[in-house]
């Protein structure tokens, strides 16, 4: 069927119409495609943080817990069959946190006990959480420290 409309011409009115019909409608359409998607977002991001607050403070966590105090008392109990860890090193003593402490020699002998500083035996026993008197001394603190990470200054 032919026709007398020509792309050069205007559209019929009728035409007009449809196509101003047509895309409110898509635009009514877009609007609520993206109200749905938000709320869908809003939804995720809830239950996400539901997780996470359940991950972090549920069994996970006790399980880390324990995992971490598992692991402290392997190394010190194999620590403690090592003597003065010349022949066999130690084994490094997780903090509490299950973090290794940081920026502080390796505690592999006695010898490395005995060779800390003032400052990075002090670091130690606080990054252990071993607590000693103001005026402890010097000599106190390492076999605080040796006890606590099972190994023996002899």
């Amino acid at each position: 069927m032919l026709t007398d409309y020509d792309q050069g011409d205007e559209m019929p009115a009728w035409a007009a119409a449809m196509e101003r019909r047509l895309t409110r409608q898509m635009v009514e359409i877009t609007e609520d495609l993206k109200d749905d998607l938000a709320s869908i977002n809003d939804g995720l991001a809830s239950h996400l943080t539901s997780i996470d607050g359940r991950l972090n403070s549920g069994p996970l966590n006790g399980m880390t817990s324990r995992l971490i105090g598992i692991e402290t008392n392997a190394a010190r109990t194999i620590n403690f069959s090592c003597g003065d860890g010349t022949c066999w090193p130690y084994e490094l003593v997780p903090a509490s946190d299950g973090k290794y402490l940081h920026n502080l020699p390796e505690l592999r002998t006695a010898q490395d006990l005995r060779n800390l500083t003032d400052v990075q035996l002090d670091r130690y026993l606080k990054g252990y959480g071993l607590e000693h008197g103001h005026g402890t001394a010097r000599n106190e603190k390492l076999a605080l420290l040796c006890r606590y990470i099972g190994g023996s200054l002899e």
